[in-house]
């Protein structure tokens, strides 16, 4: 036997009227329950009912949803971008970064497996070659996470007027908080 507590009384409810509330809940396109979540929305309709009576009336009625697999937790995961990504996303071949570079290709390629380590000169040059920093070509350092580009708007913004910094400031934080905003509301 089920209760339903309404304006301060508990009415009595069937089985049938729980597996009803149920299917209407799941109705909703936005609430895709399991039977513990599912008890808490009960709950806070006024319905007295444990988490095991639930289970029970959801698999009896065929609303149990496909049991998940357990993936463990996720976490965002950081790889370092690699000279040879760096190389495909400007559409080139080893041999185009030679070329631009003044390296011979065998080079190149000893350079992008890890079995060479190009001197400060060389990798200065495929980083120009790149536009990106050194930093950024090396993953290492404050500005390792900027391209040329955007260490130049860095630059350029420092050189403004505190008025202006402080407007730009100002919309670069809007875009940032309805950025965050949008992401914690889609998950």
């Amino acid at each position: 036997m089920v209760f339903r507590r309404v304006d301060d009384e508990h009415t009595e409810c069937t089985n049938e009227d729980v597996v009803a509330e149920i299917s209407r809940i799941q109705l909703d396109p936005d609430t895709d329950y399991g039977y513990r979540k599912m008890t808490i929305q009960l709950m806070l309709l006024g319905f007295v009912i444990n988490h095991k009576k639930v289970y029970r009336l959801m698999k009896k009625a065929l609303l149990l949803k496909a049991r998940q697999k357990a993936t463990g937790k996720t976490y965002i995961k950081y790889r370092i971008v690699t000279l040879a990504d760096l190389r495909k996303a400007k559409g080139w071949s080893q041999s185009d970064l030679a070329k631009k570079t003044d390296i011979s290709q065998v080079m190149v390629g000893k350079y992008e497996r890890g079995d060479a380590m190009p001197s400060i000169e060389v990798a200065k040059k495929i980083a120009d070659a790149l536009e990106v920093s050194l930093d950024y070509l090396v993953s290492e350092g404050v500005n390792s996470k900027f391209d040329k580009l955007t260490l130049k708007r860095i630059e350029e913004i420092q050189e403004l007027d505190e008025d202006k910094k402080k407007t730009l400031f100002d919309v670069i934080d809007t875009f940032i908080r309805e950025s965050k905003g949008r992401k914690a509301f889609s998950l």
